[in-house]
């Protein structure tokens, strides 16, 4: 609730996302979706899904730079981000997080 009130001014004031045709999302939300979006920005692509989804749980695959924000890497596990691994043998750790849920 805390990422999303983050969030919402955010994505509309500093990014200035508008979000067109939300009801395609919401037919597919009882059964899960991948949401693919080819991103520019380190933060736009943490807090745009969640503006995307509004109350929907996300979990969010993001940049390990995103780590390294004071104020956004305490929101991140909130958001649901799972970091990008640098290496190869963080990929286990990863398959683990995403299998986990």
């Amino acid at each position: 609730m805390l990422a999303m009130l983050f969030a919402l001014p955010y994505c509309r004031f500093w990014l200035h996302v508008k979000i067109k045709n939300r009801s395609v999302l919401r037919r597919c939300a009882e059964t899960g979706f991948f949401l693919y979006g080819n991103h520019t920005q380190t933060m736009g692509d943490i807090f745009i899904p969640v503006r995307a989804l509004d109350l929907k749980r996300v979990y969010i695959a993001a940049s390990p730079a995103n780590l390294g924000i004071p104020v956004i890497d305490p929101l991140l596990p909130m958001l649901g981000a799972l970091p990008l691994p640098n290496v190869i043998a963080g990929m286990k750790k990863l398959n683990e997080a995403i299998f986990m849920f």
